[in-house]
């Protein structure tokens, strides 16, 4: 479960509510910005869902990590975005 609203989830991690797309699709630039944490939050049929806190304001949100294997996968993820 991820926090709506900050509310806090029963895991005991307090996210932020909003939801954001990148906005480089720069190999790894998301890992400029953010720093993630190993624990996992959540595991799926396409990928993972950890916690990343952003380096400058300190805001943790979840973020959902996916492997793009390939133009297809990419147009997939485009059409979510």
């Amino acid at each position: 479960a991820v926090a709506v609203g900050g509310k806090r989830p029963s895991f005991g991690v307090e996210l932020a509510s909003q939801v954001m797309f990148p906005v480089s699709h720069e190999r790894l630039a998301v890992f400029n910005n953010y720093a993630f944490d190993a624990e996992l939050l959540g595991r799926g049929a396409f990928g993972q869902v950890c916690v990343a806190t952003h380096r400058i304001t300190g805001q943790r949100k979840a973020c959902k990590c996916i492997g793009i294997d390939g133009a297809t996968d990419q147009r997939l993820v485009d059409k979510e975005a």
